[in-house]
C-alpha cells in the first residue's frame, strides 16, 4: 500500500482549534464568526478528502489487517471514516488498532501550522 497524505493529529488539532475559537471570547463578534464559517468549511474538506483517502486504502488488497477490520467496523455501522479521521471514533479498538500500526498518531501534516495561522485568535 503506498504512502498516504492522512494525518489525524493534524485534522484533529484544526477541528479542537476551531472549537476553541467558537467558545472563546471573540466568538460572537461579526468578523470571527465569518472566520469560523471559512475555516469550518476548509476544515470540512479536508475531512472529507481524508476520509475518502482513507477508505480507499481499506479497499485496497494490500492493505494491513488492522484498516481491513477498520473498514469492517464502518461497514457495521459502528463510526464514519470522518469520525475515524476527527478522533471522534477513537473508543473503537478498531481505531486503536489501525493507529497503533500507521504509528501516524502524533505526527502533524506539513502545512497544518499554515492552517492554524489563519486564526484572527491565534496564540503565539
Amino acid at each position: 500500500m503506498g504512502e498516504t497524505s492522512f494525518a489525524p493529529q493534524a485534522l484533529r488539532r484544526i477541528v479542537r482549534h476551531i472549537d476553541e475559537m467558537a467558545s472563546g471570547p471573540y466568538a460572537h463578534d461579526a468578523a470571527t464568526a465569518m472566520r469560523l464559517d471559512v475555516l469550518r468549511r476548509r476544515a470540512a474538506v479536508r475531512v472529507e478528502a481524508a476520509a475518502s483517502e482513507l477508505a480507499a486504502a481499506a479497499e485496497d488488497r494490500a492493505a494491513p489487517y488492522e484498516l481491513r477490520a477498520l473498514a469492517r467496523a464502518v461497514r457495521a455501522g459502528h463510526a464514519t471514516w470522518e469520525q475515524c479521521v476527527t478522533g471522534a471514533a477513537d473508543d473503537l479498538p478498531e481505531v486503536r488498532a489501525w493507529h497503533g500500526t500507521t504509528g501516524r498518531q502524533g505526527e502533524a501534516h506539513d502545512d497544518d501550522d499554515d492552517y492554524m495561522d489563519q486564526s484572527p485568535l491565534r496564540r503565539d
